[in-house]
């Protein structure tokens, strides 16, 4: 195996042991999947009472037939009781909830009746958590496994909604695998025709494959996150600059695709966030320095020319050239030899500033010789290739 291979193989080694480390948030999650209900045990006095979260036919029943919030509660525990002192209940009997409705939860205080609420309570929170989790799940490499082991079971009218979920996700699963199959018969006798058209089919199919393992592996990541810390709400930071309120997100880089290309957009259509608008005005403050200090430049060097020119035409002194041996007798350090000097004015300073802070940013576009050219710029006019070698003049050269 060469290099490329043993570096994706260990990623993908990886990838498996962090996916195996953190099922352990999902075993709600299957257990919803393989079971149909999560279960909670109370112990009362020497009768043990098992509960169970109720499916979407047990919500509507209560609801129809409770007449307050309060007998609404006492009807959902008992549809929510499975087992009582080791004898189990069946879930879609009526005459069994209403047994135990009569006999048993009418006899409740309010108090033990509110202290068994937060019993069903604790078992909806951990049906919603595990709701939030089912589209995660659907997408770690176990749930297909589970899908194999259970034999592709069929969705049933009053199963839950996270196995409701896993089992469409997995039937649309299977279909993209025969979809896949059939593109790769096609890429085949594409091929056959023509090796540029089967090497375009290729990277498309491959582009939108790690388009979609990349989104999956967002979710899945945003999920985690979820379970650990909890909802976090992203506060925004609105600055005004200019007159302008800008929105300043969270420091990120693109990683989608979708996200690459928004900055692209950005880019074409010149749209400034608030960084761009801080470099904006930045630039302009050192543009305007410095046209300050030329143009102070330019007025002296005109005084002085003039002043100049009025001296000349008054009759005033004019310049007189001095040989070297005038000059030694005049002042003896003038004809010495400098080991350093002084200058006054860099030009690398004008370099940078010509280059990086006196243009104006303006929208490019990249051309198929790797140039950007600005997008605002008229299209010159330039010939086709048919017309240059229309006017192509071919000469014969002797042998």
């Amino acid at each position: 195996m060469d290099r490329e291979a043993l570096i994706r193989k260990a990623s993908e080694d990886q990838l498996l042991q962090e996916a195996g480390r953190r099922r352990f948030l999902y075993r709600d999650v299957e257990e919803l999947i393989e079971s149909r209900f999560l279960t909670h045990s109370v112990d009362i006095g020497e009768i043990r009472v098992v509960f169970r979260t109720m499916l979407p036919s047990g919500y509507r029943w209560c609801k129809s037939v409770a007449k307050t919030n309060l007998d609404y509660t006492c009807w959902a525990l008992a549809c929510s009781a499975w087992v009582v002192d080791g004898l189990e209940i069946p879930p879609n009997s009526s005459a069994a909830r209403r047994a135990i409705y009569k006999e048993w939860v009418r006899s409740l205080t309010l108090s033990e009746i509110l202290t068994y609420e937060y019993v069903l309570t604790g078992l909806r929170n951990r049906q919603r958590r595990a709701q939030r989790l089912s589209e995660a799940y659907c997408y770690e490499p176990y749930s297909r496994g589970l899908w194999r082991l259970l034999g592709r079971p069929q969705e049933a009218s009053d199963d839950p909604h996270v196995r409701r979920t896993w089992i469409a996700f997995n039937m649309a699963e299977d279909q993209n695998k025969r979809d896949a199959q059939e593109w790769d018969r096609t890429a085949v006798i594409v091929g056959s025709m023509s090796n540029k058209a089967a090497k375009h089919v290729t990277q498309s199919l491959e582009k939108r494959e790690q388009s979609e393992k990349s989104r999956r592996q967002k979710v899945i990541e945003n999920a985690v996150n979820w379970a650990i810390y909890g909802e976090t709400v992203e506060e925004k930071l609105k600055v005004k600059v200019d007159g302008k309120t800008f929105e300043v997100p969270a420091i990120a880089a693109p990683t989608t695709l979708a996200e690459l290309e928004d900055e692209m957009r950005k880019v074409m259509t010149g749209e400034l966030d608030y960084h761009d608008q801080m470099v904006e005005n930045h630039h302009r403050k050192i543009r305007a320095e410095v046209e300050k200090k030329r143009a102070e430049a330019r007025r002296k060097q005109q005084e002085a020319a003039r002043a100049r020119e009025a001296a000349e035409l008054a009759g005033g002194p004019s310049l007189v050239g001095y040989t070297p041996e005038q000059l030694r007798e005049l002042n003896p350090r003038l004809t010495r030899a400098k080991t350093t000097g002084v200058q006054a004015h860099s030009s690398n300073d004008d370099r940078l500033y010509s280059r990086y802070v006196a243009p104006k940013v303006v929208p490019g576009v990249l051309t198929p010789d790797l140039k950007v050219v600005n997008a605002e710029a008229p299209e010159k006019n330039e010939p086709s290739l048919q017309e240059k070698i229309a006017k192509r003049n071919p000469r014969l050269r002797n042998g």
